[in-house]
């Protein structure tokens, strides 16, 4: 008997409240491209853009910040559309092909003959909230492999602090686009000086 007057009870007051509105997710792109291109002589080099290599915490779709030192939050209800890696990718082809800098910028699975590999790695694309002047950081190593070879040509760190001017998951998806653009711009140079 007690089981069923509670089961009465459960049912009334499911009916009181109505029913629960799903959790609405907003999902953020980065999608910035540098304005301008360093200019560069054209090479008759193929690039192969190969996709980039993330650390774990940063190979999701989950947006990370940070409110106090040495610790590493996600939002629950604003995330990125895809994963920084498939996001990347295609702006650094994007970018490297309207430079055009190279005869041709292609990807795997590409199985044709090209010059240099254009090895990436997201080092750090993090919200960070620590100080009172909040900050995106984006670090991104880059690799030029020759092809023929197989050996490193050029390394390098590509590191953008870009102010957070607004302190909401939004503010900080608008300093991403920024410093995205900037990192791409780098980049850019970066391989056309070293191929």
């Amino acid at each position: 008997m007690k089981k069923i007057a509670c089961v009465l009870i459960a049912l009334s007051l499911t009916g009181c409240f109505g029913p629960v509105a799903p959790v609405q997710i907003t999902q953020y792109n980065l999608n910035a491209l540098p304005d301008t291109l360093p200019p560069h002589h054209k090479k008759s080099a193929t690039l192969l853009v190969l996709p980039p290599a993330t650390k774990p915490v940063y190979n999701t779709t989950n947006m990370i910040y940070s409110d106090q030192p040495y610790q590493i939050e996600s939002f629950v209800l604003n995330q990125w559309a895809k994963t920084p890696s498939d996001m990347l990718q295609s702006l650094i082809v994007e970018t490297l092909t309207k430079a055009n800098y190279f005869k041709a910028v292609v990807t795997p699975p590409y199985v044709g003959y090209y010059t240099y590999a254009l090895n990436t790695h997201i080092f750090e694309l993090q919200q960070d909230y620590t100080s009172a002047s909040p900050v995106l950081h984006l670090s991104v190593q880059a690799q030029l492999i020759k092809a023929s070879t197989q050996a490193v040509v050029a390394s390098t760190v590509i590191t953008i602090n870009e102010p957070i001017l607004e302190k909401t998951p939004y503010g900080g998806v608008i300093a991403a686009n920024k410093a995205t653009s900037e990192m791409l711009s780098e980049l850019a140079s970066f391989t056309s000086r070293h191929t």
